[in-house]
């Protein structure tokens, strides 16, 4: 056996050169990257909408309150104003269109829980109108605000007042009261029967609204209309055409 076959065989294993671990400072810049592009982005989104937005924007990181829940939902129609129109509401229009909206189902909900007052409940209506919310006290067979034929409010018809102008008390809006009759004989003699009982009930009723805690200085106007804007044109006759009708004028109209 020659000597090459007597020497022994070495295994030479190469070493694996240990690379250096990456390091995780790059995600921390391409995070500020990222947070910067995106308030960068809120600044110049909010700098193009209207003064109302950027105002509610504001008042929000001033006061958060409960957090990102408790700010108002804005509407779409003011998230970009190349899309609005004449007839989008403005986020002051649509804030107190909301406030309108609430004021009216709280006011019907106070009567619901006056065991005297419910029977009065399915002839108020409250709704809203271009103008504001207007609340609506119709008559009803055996049922009234007033005495029969007269301008005279019955206890109840005071109460249903008084609950109601202590809620209108609190705001700044101005309030118009109309007074409204269904239709009687065609002749001048009923016609003006029919205008000086709306003008009067319409009168009571701002006693009794005063009398509630409603301010002077909201009264804006007081009108009775007589039988000239029914609620039920199809029958003239209807007693659900003779009414109070209490117009709170909306602030941001």
């Amino acid at each position: 056996m020659s000597d090459k076959e007597n020497e022994p065989i070495i295994l030479r294993k190469k070493s694996r050169k240990k690379h250096a671990s990456h390091g995780g400072a790059w995600k921390v810049a391409y995070a500020d990257f990222v947070t910067a592009m995106m308030a960068l982005f809120i600044v110049l989104w909010i700098s193009s909408q209207n003064e109302e937005l950027r105002q509610a924007v504001a008042a929000y990181f001033r006061d958060p309150g409960l957090g990102m829940f408790s700010m108002p939902r804005v509407p779409p129609s003011l998230m970009d104003e190349k899309i609005g129109t004449a007839k989008e509401l403005s986020y002051a229009q649509w804030r107190e269109k909301k406030d309108l909206e609430t004021l009216g189902g709280k006011i019907k909900k106070i009567l619901a829980k006056q065991p005297k007052l419910q029977p009065f409940l399915a002839q108020t209506t409250t709704e809203l109108v271009s103008e504001g919310l207007r609340i609506e006290l119709c008559d009803k067979p055996g049922l009234s605000l007033f005495e029969p034929g007269t301008a005279i409010l019955i206890p109840a018809g005071e109460e249903i007042l008084k609950l109601i102008a202590r809620e209108l008390g609190y705001l700044t809006n101005q309030v118009i009261i109309e007074g409204h009759t269904e239709s009687r004989l065609d002749s001048n003699t009923e016609n003006y029967k029919n205008f000086g009982l709306s003008i009067e009930r319409a009168n009571s009723t701002l006693r009794g609204l005063i009398a509630g805690g409603l301010r002077n200085t909201q009264v804006a106007q007081i009108t009775g209309y007589a039988d000239r804007r029914l609620r039920n044109p199809n029958v003239p006759f209807d007693i659900a055409n003779r009414r109070i009708s209490i117009l709170v004028v909306s602030n941001a109209a």
